[in-house]
């Protein structure tokens, strides 16, 4: 799971730092200054697992110096209630209380369908 996630992040930043270059003549490339802050969305009813995973998004964080800025949401119904695209990757549960992941992400797709899901 660690290094499923790790790969996600580092496509998702490779990314989104190449939307932030410009090629130029000559094949130069010039990147825009700054840092890009990576949004992510845990959507867990399991204190143990949001807790693994935070541990995760952490270890990134240290071992990559890239900033996250993480979110955590108990249930479907959270993160999809009002949702505006203001998550970049969705670490999602599959099985929750009110509403599934399945049907959470399936909601999210209809307004945002660049989102990554795990």
């Amino acid at each position: 799971m660690k290094e499923m996630l790790v790969k996600i992040l580092n496509i998702y930043y490779t990314r989104a730092c190449l939307r932030n270059c410009s090629f130029v003549e000559g094949g130069s490339v010039i990147c825009m200054e700054g840092t890009l802050m990576i949004r992510v969305a845990i959507v867990e009813d399991d204190e143990l697992y949001i807790t693994q995973l935070q541990q995760y998004l952490q270890d990134y964080q240290k071992e990559y110096g890239e900033d996250l800025d993480v979110k955590i949401y108990r249930d479907g119904d959270g993160i999809t209630a009002n949702y505006k695209a203001q998550h970049d990757i969705i670490l999602m549960d599959i099985q929750m209380e009110f509403v599934d992941g399945m049907t959470a992400a399936e909601e999210i797709r209809k307004k945002y369908n660049e989102v990554i899901f795990m």
